[in-house]
């Protein structure tokens, strides 16, 4: 597998998640990868060939034999840009249930993501999606005193 691949199966993964995949899921699914039909860098029909075989992968293989296989094969960088990405997918339909953390966790193990840089990340997604800022004027990102803070250290 690709690291595209691998980032459009993770993303079936987490879809499957709470057993329900949503309109707002396959919408942000397709806003991820869609770009690389508008770039050339994929033919519309190997991405709908992508994502077949993604939803395929991740009801058939168990999980830990996905990540054992994959996490090999991804930098540093792509394991946090999925982490990254499939927090903001467990959002996209309102809440993180029990299924979609436990999967979330895998991930995070297995990619080796410290965990104070998986809750930096999850802060800033959670910032991201969270529109009730703009209707709430009470919401507590709307308090004077609030601070994003939020370090990432390279060696």
């Amino acid at each position: 597998m690709t690291p595209l691949e691998i980032f459009v199966t993770s993303m079936a993964y987490i879809m499957a998640g709470d057993g329900d995949v949503s309109a707002e899921e396959k919408a942000k699914l397709l806003g991820a990868v869609n770009k690389h039909v508008r770039k050339k860098e994929i033919m519309p029909n190997h991405l709908k060939q992508i994502v077949q075989v993604a939803f395929k992968t991740a009801k058939n293989v168990d999980l830990e034999q996905f990540l054992a296989v994959s996490v090999e094969k991804l930098t540093i960088g792509q394991r946090h840009a999925i982490f990254a990405n499939l927090y903001d997918m467990t959002l996209a339909d309102g809440d993180v249930v029990s299924g979609e953390r436990a999967i979330l966790d895998r991930f995070r193990g297995i990619f080796d993501i410290d965990l104070s840089v998986a809750r930096a990340l999850e802060e800033v997604v959670m910032l991201k999606n969270d529109t009730q800022i703009f209707t709430n004027e009470r919401h507590p990102a709307n308090e004077p005193n609030f601070k994003l803070k939020v370090v990432f250290e390279r060696d």
